[in-house]
């Protein structure tokens, strides 16, 4: 089967919606990941527990073993979609030789004196960052009910982030991403997302990250991002700000402005420096204070909270799946003081961290 044809085929298939749940707090990593693992282990435990009983399950709808029957066949066939922010983190792929072990945590102590964490994580792949500003999504979907191959889900996860960026209000142009790469690209020389998944018994986890704030990208300037030497991050406010940058170039009454821009450029320069996001340009890396010159206006300005719902519109169109919220009682979230993520319950059972 094409990868065209399979979002119709999944359509027509009787799939029970996805539920998304865009989670109103920054998520610490391993408590994001341990959520993931959580919600695979008790698909693939369902699933073990239906193989175990009667095609047709218990026939009376009210004693115990009908409810659990039904409960392990809704977890077993329910997708469900998270979206959130990060907490500041550089994650790594693992390392097999004790001379790499040994790089990476050195590696792991200049990051973490950023101020950032640093996970090593069961995925493949390099060092790459998630913080605040970035839109990361992570799909626990089950691709083989959904008749996809694992090339054909990450094609669309691809195409639907382009669409995506594609539409009103971003109107962002993006290129073919070279055949030895992955994501979406703003230009041949700026990533705007990444894509990077984990499939286990036809079960999908980790999944996408798209950069939403400017604020994200100095972040970047200290890792080579995903291994892609010469290469950079970009942002849907960059992108949305060198835009009206560029049709503001072509205005008649573009010279009375200089000065009001001036006073900006300063300003947020002043600003990125006093948070300590600005280093010195000694890496032969791209000047970080590059972003800093950019204004931007109520025009480009983008909030991630503001990006959720037309990735799920997106999301839905190219998949050919409906896609809700989850029930308000499914997730429950705790924060902290600072709005920092604490603890989630699931169905009434907690999350504990684990790695």
């Amino acid at each position: 089967m094409s990868c065209s044809s399979a979002a119709s085929t999944s359509a027509k298939s009787g799939l029970s919606a996805i539920r998304y749940t865009h989670i109103p707090h920054q998520v610490p990593y391993l408590l994001g990941l341990s959520l993931q693992e959580h919600l695979v282990s008790r698909r693939a435990q369902a699933r073990e527990f239906l193989s175990q009983q009667p095609s047709q399950g218990p026939h009376s709808g009210h004693s115990e073993p009908a409810k659990s029957y039904e409960r392990a066949s809704s977890i077993a066939h329910t997708d469900h979609l998270l979206l959130l922010e990060h907490t500041p983190v550089y994650t790594e792929g693992r390392r097999q030789s004790s001379t790499e072990l040994s790089g990476n945590e050195q590696e792991g102590n200049r990051l973490r004196a950023i101020g950032a964490d640093y996970v090593q994580t069961r995925r493949g792949g390099l060092v790459t960052y998630h913080g605040p500003g970035q839109l990361v999504g992570y799909p626990i979907w089950d691709i083989g009910a959904m008749d996809l191959s694992t090339r054909c889900y990450v094609d669309k996860i691809q195409t639907a982030l382009t669409q995506l960026l594609h539409s009103a209000p971003y109107h962002l142009s993006t290129v073919p991403a070279q055949s030895d790469e992955t994501g979406v690209w703003s230009d041949i020389s700026h990533k705007i997302a990444s894509i990077g998944i984990q499939v286990r018994h036809r079960i999908t986890s980790h999944g996408f990250a798209l950069n939403v704030g400017m604020h994200v990208l100095p972040w970047f300037e200290h890792i080579v991002a995903c291994g892609i030497v010469g290469k950079g991050m970009t942002s849907i406010e960059r992108e949305r700000a060198l835009l009206i940058k560029r049709e503001e170039e072509t205005r008649p009454d573009r010279g009375a402005a200089d000065n009001v821009e001036e006073g900006r450029v300063k300003a947020l320069e002043e600003l990125a420096e006093r948070q300590g996001l600005v280093q010195p340009q000694d890496s032969g890396r791209r000047d970080p204070r590059e972003s800093a010159k950019l204004f931007v206006g109520p025009e480009s300005r983008t909030k991630v909270e503001d990006v959720v719902p037309d990735l799920v519109q997106h999301f839905s169109r190219t998949f050919g799946r409906k896609i809700v919220p989850a029930p308000a009682t499914q997730f429950v979230f705790r924060a902290d003081a600072p709005g920092v993520l604490a603890g989630v319950t699931v169905d009434g059972e907690d999350i504990n961290v684990t790695q």
